[in-house]
């Protein structure tokens, strides 16, 4: 059996199918399917040594692209090696510099962990992407998306899904939106690796241009989850030979086309971590889950969240959800908006750590090469 994969990035693979025994932290799974890439496209940056799918799937516990694949958290059920079908993530940053996070980032199967992450679980149900002859089936997970909220404006949106990715290491957002956002923030796109670059100084400065948090309401109340600047906005400096190099070829560049914030010789440089989207999906990638602790509940086909532990409300502000468009607040590309608030909603509390669970601690950060997606 064969199979051919496109991710999102551009990148793809494509090999054969074949079975093993999959040792996660000495639990071991019995013949787990995995494809074997005799064709990469796409992968020659990369330094994990493969990629573990969990983003994926029907019902039953089959990869969406091939019935015949059982996933690894279906396995993992039917050999009792677990007792819910349900994974959760904590995502970590990793410390300027280093290459090991050693407060240890952590995904366990088959239950959650009430240490790493503050008050309830919120959850979210799985939007229904999967049309014509496989039925109204789950594909991603995902929630909706009502609005959006950054530097005080607020955009109203309908019929978005917001999909949650640990392999994506930006938001990816419709282009029509990042225009807006660039435009709004005043950010400088690049030309060489096309960076959004920003004013450090208009971060969290209290200015009327200030930029801070970005907030996110999802689910059918209109839950606003909010992302701090320190999780969205890259802070670095020339001494990153990437960043070097690109401040070096922009002082080329017509100076008259240049931010005088991206001159050579300024201690710090500061971009946005959003990218545009050509698909009408919201990637709500690793700035939001290194802020919400994540399970993914495929028993119940929902998504639960809550801050992961060690994280600050500083700087953070909350946009109550504006549902009458004829109160227009201020607006992103011209949508009418809401106005600045702060909000709590309904949450939910369950899925408690029952049964056996299987732990791996930093997984997700390179130490065994593995991306989850």
């Amino acid at each position: 059996m064969t199979f051919s994969l496109q991710y999102g990035d551009g990148s793809a693979s494509s090999g054969f199918i074949g079975s093993d025994v999959l040792s996660i932290s000495g639990v071991k799974v019995q013949n787990q399917a995995f494809g074997e890439a005799s064709i990469l496209n796409g992968f020659t940056q990369n330094t994990f040594d493969g990629i573990i799918g969990l983003g994926e799937f029907l019902p039953n516990g089959t990869s969406l692209e091939n019935s015949a694949y059982v996933l690894p958290i279906q396995n993992m059920f039917d050999q009792k090696l677990i007792s819910n079908r349900v994974f959760s993530v904590a995502l970590h940053t990793l410390p300027k510099g280093s290459t090991e996070d050693t407060t240890g980032g952590e995904i366990i199967f088959g239950g959650i962990n009430p240490n790493k992450f503050i008050g309830n679980l919120t959850y979210l149900p799985v939007v229904n992407l999967v049309k014509g002859n496989l039925g109204n089936m789950p594909l991603l997970w995902s929630a909706t998306l009502s609005q959006m909220a950054v530097a005080g404006k607020v955009a109203n949106i309908t019929n978005a899904v917001a999909v949650f990715d640990t392999g994506s290491s930006f938001f990816a957002i419709p282009q029509a939106y990042v225009t807006s956002i660039f435009g709004l923030l005043g950010a400088f796109v690049d030309p060489y690796a096309g960076l959004p670059w920003i004013d450090c100084n208009t971060i969290n400065s209290g200015a009327a241009n200030s930029i801070g948090s970005i907030t996110f309401f999802l689910g059918p109340d209109n839950q606003p989850f909010t992302v701090p600047y320190n999780h969205w906005i890259e802070m670095t400096t020339s001494s990153d030979p990437a960043v070097g190099q690109i401040i070096q070829n922009l002082a080329y560049v017509n100076p008259g086309q240049v931010p005088a914030y991206l001159k050579q010789g300024l201690p710090q440089y500061c971009f946005l971590k959003i990218t545009g989207l050509d698909l009408d999906l919201w990637i709500l990638g690793d700035p939001f889950l290194r802020t919400y602790y994540a399970v993914f509940d495929v028993d119940n086909l929902r998504v639960g969240l809550a801050p992961q532990t060690g994280y600050s409300p500083n700087n953070v502000t909350l946009f109550a959800s504006q549902t009458n468009p004829s109160q227009a607040g201020p607006t992103i590309g011209g949508v009418p908006g809401g106005s600045v608030a702060t909000s709590s909603g309904n949450s939910q509390r369950s899925l408690q750590s029952s049964g056996v669970m299987l732990i791996i601690a930093s997984l997700l950060l390179g130490v065994f090469g593995v991306s989850l997606i």
